[in-house]
């Protein structure tokens, strides 16, 4: 932090340490607990009148590799629609870490994110 010439950006450290939370709701048909898998801490969960709600929390590291996986291509498009609007909240914040990886244009108006192996 002292170093004025140290480069900008995120820490690979840093995202095991630092946590996020999210009020995310659904109806029934949208399963996207399953995506988050089994890191992620989902606390407060309700199942009420076909609707599901949580508010899921998690280190950074472990939501980077939620969205990866929400981004899949065998992902329901509901799913796929959430982790795209998770993706994007995260970016518009500043922290995108998934450089390594390239949103990649689905035919159902969603996004997938594929592993870029260019070696960046």
């Amino acid at each position: 932090m002292r170093d004025e010439q140290a480069p900008v950006g995120l820490s690979p450290h840093l995202l095991k340490h630092v946590s996020f939370s999210a009020f995310i709701g659904a109806d029934e048909r949208t399963c996207w607990k399953s995506a988050i898998g089994g890191d992620a801490v989902c606390s407060g969960g309700n199942d009420c009148a076909g609707v599901q709600a949580a508010v899921v929390t998690g280190t950074l590291a472990q939501w980077r590799d939620a969205v990866v996986s929400g981004c899949a291509k065998d992902v329901s498009t509901p799913v796929r629609h959430c982790f795209n609007k998770l993706h994007s909240l995260f970016t518009a914040a500043g922290l995108n870490v998934w450089r390594d990886y390239t949103p990649r244009g689905a035919p159902d108006q969603t996004f997938l994110l594929l592993e870029d192996k260019r070696g960046r």
